[in-house]
């Protein structure tokens, strides 16, 4: 239950990378699927975890059809 929790409230931190992020979400995902039934969810919820600062330049590129295309983007 902690888990899921720490998945529904997780954000990048300012001063962490991506990469430390997306392992951070990708571990914790693990403990919440009912969270991020979809391929979509599953992006969604990463993208609203971004650091502000990251997110502007990716919200509103076209529409990534694969978790990994997000990551590559971020």
């Amino acid at each position: 239950m902690a888990m899921k929790k720490d998945f529904q409230e997780l954000r990048q931190k300012d001063d962490q990378t991506v990469v430390k992020y997306e392992k951070e979400f990708s571990r914790l995902a693990l403990y919440a699927p009912g969270l991020i039934p979809t391929k979509q969810s599953k992006i969604h919820k990463f993208l609203r975890g971004l650091n502000r600062q990251i997110s502007v330049h990716i919200i509103g590129q076209p529409s990534f059809d694969t978790f990994a295309k997000v990551r590559e983007c971020a």
